[in-house]
């Protein structure tokens, strides 16, 4: 039993390691390393920037996701060249994410033209796309002010 209990601890040790936090060096977004599709580090790798701050030469100027209002956040792009939260894409019906293994890019062009044209009961805003809150109910919202409220979200 004690061996069994110490490779299941060693398995865990080492999925989590594997999936580490990251901080982005330029705009400081922090992320889970397989939630945002990034492959292995290298220990050289010490500097770690996201996806939007790597495709910006510059100073990153704020964007706004193509799924909701909200700037800021962990952003991957899409196929048309927009950025979208990884959030919102798992859970907005259609967005399609085309390489898990990288979480990008994000294809669109499947999202009902419907969810645009809702506006999300929490911010008040027309932006972006809305889910439907439930059967029960007609209240539509974005899926960051659905989260960020406390609200239960199910699947």
């Amino acid at each position: 039993r004690a061996a069994a209990a110490r490779a299941a601890g060693e398995a865990v040790s080492k999925a989590v390691s594997s999936n580490r936090l990251l901080r982005c060096a330029k705009c400081e977004i922090a992320v889970h390393q397989r939630c945002y599709g990034v492959g292995p580090l290298r220990e050289q790798d010490a500097i770690w920037l996201c996806d939007r701050c790597r495709a910006s030469r510059s100073r990153v100027k704020p964007v706004s996701c193509a799924l909701c209002p909200r700037r800021g956040g962990a952003f991957k792009a899409t196929s048309d060249h927009k950025w979208v939260h990884v959030a919102c894409a798992l859970w907005i019906p259609g967005a399609e994410i085309l390489d898990f293994a990288k979480m990008s890019p994000i294809d669109l062009g499947r999202v009902p033209k419907s969810r645009f044209h809702h506006r999300c009961y929490l911010c008040n805003q027309r932006q972006g796309a809305c889910l439907d809150c439930s059967e029960e109910c007609d209240k539509t919202f974005h899926v960051l002010c659905g989260a960020l409220s406390g609200g239960y979200m199910g699947a």
